[in-house]
């Protein structure tokens, strides 16, 4: 079964209950915890325990799984911690690694081969 959620960066600036009860009442299955240090750290990572139990209550309140964590880092101990907090909490992925320097890549990657001459697939703006 195939199973539809948001990640909960798209309320940065509100409280991750405020996000559980949203995607919820927008009828979505599950949520996408952020983790993203220094942009949307709904699950603080650097002391996530004391939050694992709500976490896990306001997700079961709001009849929403939780089906993974961003945290859009390439640290060893970043990671390690995030792991350990998906493991504890019963988040059974995690998406990582820095989004903006892969799509920085795609971009460079779209250039050169356009400076070659080789055809490049242009998404129609109708």
């Amino acid at each position: 079964m195939i199973r539809l959620g948001v990640n909960s960066v798209l309320f940065q600036g509100h409280g991750l209950d405020v996000a559980m009860r949203h995607i919820a009442w927008a009828g979505y299955d599950g949520i996408e915890v952020s983790a993203i240090k220094g942009m949307c750290e709904h699950l603080v990572l650097d002391d996530w325990r004391p939050q694992a139990d709500a976490i896990r209550k306001m997700a079961e309140d709001c009849g929403l799984a939780l089906l993974s964590t961003e945290v859009a880092s390439l640290d060893e101990e970043r990671l390690g911690k995030a792991f350990e907090a998906c493991k504890a909490i019963g988040i059974p992925s995690s998406t990582w690694g820095p989004a903006a320097r892969a799509a920085s890549k795609r971009i460079s990657f779209a250039r050169r081969t356009t400076s070659r001459g080789w055809p490049t697939r242009r998404r129609s703006t109708a």
